[in-house]
């Protein structure tokens, strides 16, 4: 496909544009975007997110005359603004049957808008139809090969690139294997990129599409996660084709805007970006029950950090009679050690007597030898869905708790910056927190057991479980972290509660053991 005159971008231009929400930059070569800020959202550096991932490299919305495989247009297109809103990209072009076309890109971004419109025209003014016939796709529209914001990695849960599409009033991941490609020939409502807070949702016109997820390998990219649509062959001189796209926060209370017919500036409606989003099926509804609390708090003090202790506390309180079920169960376990060790002995080698003799003592003891363990799994859909919360909670985003120390709730805290990689651990800064949890972890786990009464292996336990946990969440999001320590400090004070209680009551229940027995009025044993 041959542009009419000049062939060169290297007279292309950058067209700088701004709305309520976004900055943008236009280069006039292929009239594609190279840079969209969201100029209400920050990094923790302070500037505007980026949805173009370098965009000094990489250009949204390219047009290639052919499959998603063929190089996109680079030539220099020539520029109009329509209005305040709407500016439009065109240039000429030949056939390879010589007839000649236009191709015009008009974008219109709406105020107050993260929903933007993108038509793509191709017209002959002499009423010929151009033979744009490659494979039969006259044209592929490109979005990639990633978008923004920058990131270390994509561990797929500190943060991610995920092609997620909405079918049939059901959204669904794309799943597929790294450096695959993948064509989705059936009609979609929308098909999204989403990170772990931001996306770019495309939003296609009626025409069936061939819409091609590509992960193939870049050796400029830790991961592609480039999208296309391949629109089949033109039947007319005349065409238009129209998309919408969302790009911005994976915020539901945004998201939900564009439901309502009345707040879409193309008056559609009922698109169903929330759905972008990811969520657990199985624990969302519990999440959402206490991301509600999380918010009450951060009404009351404006700090996330704070507002996640409160909600801890909170847990804490409406889970204690469990909770001290469990700690006072697993206390007097720890007390009957001895005893369990000398029934051990005496009837080693008898496996039915042992049995009988162990029930008999924790009958007598009035002791659960389970009951440590059933409040504690009464609690664990809790930490799940705190979990989900923590870990994807959009407002958590670049919200500080104790700045600069922990300046992103939703980034794994930094203390000192190695400037070095760590084998193995692949770790590049020191982190407090971390330790700080594998502190109280094992201090919680050491006050509420008796290790002399313990087996070798709970001992080992007790010390590999809380080691193993640290390593799990050094590199979590630090609310998360936060929440895991206060929980720890408040086990911890709790289970101090219980031990006192137990040791003014005495060995027996009783008053507090002196070695002699309660007195009489006169002093004199009863």
């Amino acid at each position: 496909m041959a542009p009419a005159g000049e062939d060169s971008a290297a007279g292309a231009r950058l067209i700088v544009k701004e709305t309520d929400l976004f900055a943008l930059a236009f280069t006039t070569a292929g009239g594609d975007l190279t840079s969209i800020r969201l100029k209400q959202h920050h990094d923790v550096d302070g500037t505007e997110v980026e949805l173009v991932l370098r965009p000094e490299q990489h250009r949204l919305f390219t047009v290639a005359f052919g499959s998603y495989r063929t190089e996109p247009v680079d030539a220099a297109f020539t520029f109009q603004e329509v209005d305040q809103h709407t500016w439009r990209f065109t240039r000429e072009f030949k056939a390879e049957d010589g007839v000649p076309f236009t191709l015009a890109k008009t974008y219109t971004f709406p105020p107050n808008s993260y929903l933007f419109e993108l038509k793509i025209d191709i017209e002959n003014s002499a009423n010929e139809l151009p033979a744009l016939d490659f494979q039969g796709t006259a044209y592929t529209l490109g979005i990639g090969p990633q978008i923004g914001p920058a990131y270390k990695n994509l561990d797929g849960r500190n943060e991610f690139r995920n092609f997620r599409n909405y079918v049939d009033s059901k959204a669904r991941n794309q799943r597929m294997r790294r450096e695959a490609v993948l064509a989705e020939t059936k009609r979609v409502n929308w098909t999204a990129i989403a990170g772990k807070y931001f996306a770019i949702i495309a939003v296609p016109d009626a025409t069936l599409y061939t819409i091609t997820y590509d992960k193939r390998k870049d050796p400029e990219l830790i991961e592609r996660t480039a999208l296309f649509f391949s629109r089949p062959l033109i039947t007319s001189s005349r065409n238009s084709d129209t998309f919408r796209f969302y790009a911005g926060p994976l915020k539901r209370e945004i998201l939900n805007r564009y439901n309502n017919a009345a707040n879409d500036p193309f008056a559609i409606g009922n698109y169903h970006f929330e759905e972008a989003a990811r969520t657990n099926p199985i624990i969302g509804w519990l999440a959402n029950i206490l991301r509600f609390f999380l918010d009450f708090f951060y009404r009351l003090i404006p700090n996330y950090g704070v507002a996640i202790i409160l909600l801890t506390v909170l847990i804490k309180i409406l889970f204690f009679p469990l909770t001290q079920k469990s700690f006072e169960s697993t206390s007097k376990m720890s007390m009957l050690g001895p005893k369990i060790e000398e029934i051990k002995k005496k009837y080693q080698g008898k496996p039915e007597k042992l049995n009988q003799e162990m029930m008999a003592l924790y009958r007598k003891e009035g002791v659960n030898p389970v009951g440590g363990c059933l409040p504690l799994l009464l609690q664990m859909p809790i930490f799940f869905a705190l979990f989900e919360l923590l870990n994807n909670a959009f407002d958590l985003r670049g919200a500080a708790f104790i700045a600069p120390w922990i300046g992103d709730l939703s980034a794994p805290e930094s203390f000192l910056p190695f400037g070095f990689t760590l084998p193995l651990l692949n770790w590049d800064e020191l982190r407090i927190l971390p330790f700080v949890m594998l502190g109280t972890t094992l201090l919680q786990s050491r006050i509420s057991q008796n290790p002399s009464a313990m087996q070798p292996q709970m001992k080992m336990m007790m010390y590999a479980m809380p080691i193993f946990f640290f390593f799990i969440l050094y590199s979590m999001p630090s609310g998360l972290v936060i929440y895991w320590t206060m929980q720890n400090v408040l086990s911890i004070a709790q289970q101090l509660y219980i031990n006192d209680r137990r040791r003014r009551a005495g060995p027996d229940g009783g008053t507090a053991s002196t070695g002699r027995g309660p007195r009489g009025p006169r002093g004199k044993s009863r």
